[in-house]
């Protein structure tokens, strides 16, 4: 550590970011600062920090994260899913490859949800259940603290026109634990859910930005027949779920409940239906709110979804026409 001054650190820096970009030398420049910052606190003898100053404090990033603004419509995530769902073998492409019914659904459930990626690919059959209190049609989605990025137990009521569509994947048969299992599996043998860009990479394919697609030519379906969704990720959905939610309901606390924005949820790991159950009614997880956003949300999916199938078939069928 004697060794190590701020020349030595800017140099890694600087080194990271030639190879690896300016986001991975912001990140790798943190950890470094926080790994100092920690051995002069709690093992400063052995680091050699005695009596030195903070000086890796002074040390910049030169990289500064751009303020994401993209916002999608419902409209926009609506023709996304009616597309991914017409185009299951998407035209132009020499590897006739299906999309997959679990990175559908996933794509689905995203949406409905809001959640980051990673919480939704993740979920395990068990978790995703029949509110049986709640009955006329309503789900239960659970997630355990170690899938949330807030390390909280967090509950999701799925409203019925939600489960309508997703109820499939809990009445499929399979000996798979994950809601969402990967096609391949783990080079141990065991099985995998699907990967956290399993959904950005069917995203790249409808807009034929991915390396197949390119060398097979294929058009970009986001921006054929009159149709211009802009560019999204799956964070995004999180943004203009908060924006419409707010809107139609006036309650930014059901929001921020959803969202996981908030303290919700005990640190006591649950399973099974029952305990999935307790969980989720208990004053903590706030479910009757999160309902208020969660129920005009869901339904504005599915009718808009509806409504943009039949432009999304004209849109697939006319590109296998000129192929």
């Amino acid at each position: 550590m004697r060794e190590l001054d701020e020349r030595a650190l800017e140099t890694y820096r600087n080194d990271i970011t030639r190879l690896h970009g300016g986001s991975a030398s912001r990140k790798g420049l943190a950890y470094m600062k926080a790994a100092l910052s920690w051995a002069r606190k709690f093992h400063s003898a052995d680091a050699g920090l005695v009596r030195t100053g903070r000086w890796w404090r002074d040390v910049a990033a030169l990289h500064v994260e751009k303020k994401r603004s993209r916002n999608p419509t419902l409209e926009d995530l609506a023709m996304t899913i009616a597309l991914a769902e017409t185009a299951r073998r998407l035209p132009g492409r020499k590897i006739q490859s299906e999309v997959s019914e679990a990175t559908l659904a996933s794509l689905w459930l995203l949406i409905f949800t809001a959640h980051r990626r990673e919480a939704v690919v993740s979920v395990q059959r068990g978790e995703f259940i029949d509110d049986v209190r709640a009955g006329n049609g309503w789900g239960i989605l659970y997630r355990p603290r170690t899938a949330m990025k807030g390390k909280r137990e967090h509950v999701l009521p799925i409203p019925p026109s939600a489960m309508a569509v997703l109820r499939p994947l809990l009445m499929t048969s399979s000996d798979s634990e994950w809601l969402f299992p990967a096609a391949r599996r783990a080079r141990d043998g065991s099985q995998i859910h699907l990967h956290a860009s399993a959904i950005n990479k069917l995203l790249e394919r409808l807009r034929g930005g991915d390396q197949k697609s390119r060398a097979a030519g294929s058009p970009d379906l986001m921006t054929l027949a009159g149709v211009s969704v802009p560019d999204w990720s799956p964070h995004d959905v999180r943004r203009t779920f908060a924006t419409l939610v707010e809107d139609w309901t006036t309650r930014g606390d059901a929001v921020s409940a959803v969202l996981d924005h908030e303290g919700v949820g005990k640190e006591a790991e649950s399973h099974g239906a029952a305990a999935i159950t307790r969980t989720a009614y208990s004053q903590s997880q706030r479910l009757l709110l999160k309902r208020i956003a969660m129920e005009p949300w869901c339904d504005a999916i599915v009718a808009a979804v509806e409504a943009a199938r039949p432009l999304a078939t004209q849109i697939v069928a006319s590109v296998r026409i000129t192929e």
